[in-house]
């Protein structure tokens, strides 16, 4: 997905790695970060409840310039 972003023409710095606010409290929170940050480059944000509101709404307005 991120080369696919990538290719279309998304910046690096403009590419962000989220989880949902579901999963903030899983045991293995610390090594599924790591692992994404192995595999991907890119450090795993976890939301909030507050924050993934906030989040999803802003990135439906901007996700139509890319679409």
């Amino acid at each position: 997905m991120i080369e696919k972003l990538k290719e279309k023409g998304v910046p690096g710095d403009n590419i962000f790695v989220v989880a949902s606010s579901a999963i903030s409290s899983v045991k293995n929170r610390d090594e599924l970060a790591k692992r994404v940050e192995e595999l991907t480059g890119y450090k795993l944000e976890f939301l909030t409840v507050k924050d993934e509101v906030l989040f999803w709404y802003c990135w439906g307005c901007s996700a139509q310039v890319f679409l």
